[in-house]
């Protein structure tokens, strides 16, 4: 599978992910695999023809780096929820949704997990890709050296040939 498609389908995925987050928790953050996801669906749209898909493919690899990165820092410190004590009150004298709060917390979690997980598998496909592009590019030098030195050598051989062979009339006016 080219790499534009999976950045593209990584970048769809992402994009769905922060938006069903938001719209479960209506917390900002669950917004911010949509951050990622977005401009990686621009790469992968870009990148897909041209002279630019390296370049492009190499931002998506970065971006894909910040949010498996940004994920893992964001799972390792995970929000702490409230002691679950009725007498907690809001600001504006309302008991503390406690329920809700927790509800908040695992949508936030489920969505940093996923967010991880795609961009980290994001990462290790556009690395492979790219070892994979390295040595065919390599290889593609490697055959083109290579035949340019046998053409140049069967030239040779062949002004050789006809260097030593002697002429027909030569033997003729010997004779």
């Amino acid at each position: 599978m080219p790499m534009p498609l999976l950045t593209r389908l990584t970048g769809v995925l992402l994009v769905a992910i922060g938006l069903l987050g938001y719209f479960s928790s209506f917390a900002i953050t669950a917004l911010i695999p949509l951050f990622i996801g977005a401009p990686l669906l621009g790469c992968g749209l870009i990148g897909r023809d041209g002279d630019l898909r390296r370049h492009f493919m190499h931002a998506a690899a970065i971006l894909s780096l910040m949010g498996a990165l940004g994920g893992t820092f964001a799972l390792s410190a995970p929000e702490k929820l409230p002691a679950k004590d009725s007498s907690v009150s809001g600001s504006n004298g309302e008991q503390f949704d406690w329920h809700n709060k927790v509800r908040i917390v695992k949508v936030a979690t489920i969505t940093k997990t996923l967010m991880t997980m795609l961009c980290a598998q994001h990462l290790v496909l556009c690395v492979v890709s790219f070892i994979l592009a390295s040595r065919a590019l390599r290889k593609a030098k490697a055959d083109a050296a290579m035949s340019k030195a046998i053409s140049e050598t069967e030239e040779k051989i062949s002004d050789d040939t006809e260097a030593s062979e002697p002429s027909k009339d030569d033997d003729s006016a010997k004779a």
